[in-house]
């Protein structure tokens, strides 16, 4: 009897050992380490821009102002909302050069908003993402 448990607590061995992979994954390390998240800044000054076409009134887009020096490729993204937190104009920008603190930046939005949809806009966010880090 004892002859044959050797082979089988052998056999059941390799399979236990095989069952296990051996792979690593790079991936179980992303958010690993500590790291200081950084505001690119913490105020911004908006002016609305508007224009006349076809004899309307249109809101064309935002210059945005901030009190940080903000690095090329930082990102800016404007949303202009209604009371029901809907976007009703949106737009992006990446900065190809550094902007200095208090220099305006138009972001351009769309759609351009006629009158009956600036009379439902309420709010706007603005989001700023700077420069990439790593850990």
């Amino acid at each position: 009897m004892a002859k044959k448990a050797i082979p089988l607590l052998a056999a059941l061995a390799i399979t236990v050992a095989l069952a296990v992979p051996l792979i690593q994954i790079t991936v179980q390390q992303l958010g690993a380490g500590y790291r200081d998240v950084l505001a690119p800044c913490s105020k911004a000054w908006v002016n609305h821009v508007f224009k006349i076409e076809d004899l309307k009134i249109l809101l064309d887009g935002v210059k945005i102002k901030f009190d940080e020096d903000l690095p090329a490729g930082a990102y800016i993204r404007v949303e202009l909302r209604d009371n029901s937190d809907n976007v009703l104009a949106a737009g992006e920008k990446t900065l190809a050069s550094d902007l200095p603190a208090g220099t305006w930046v138009f972001v351009d939005t769309s759609p351009d908003l006629g009158i009956y949809d600036i009379i439902k806009y309420d709010r706007i966010v603005v989001v700023v993402a700077g420069a990439e880090v790593s850990t």
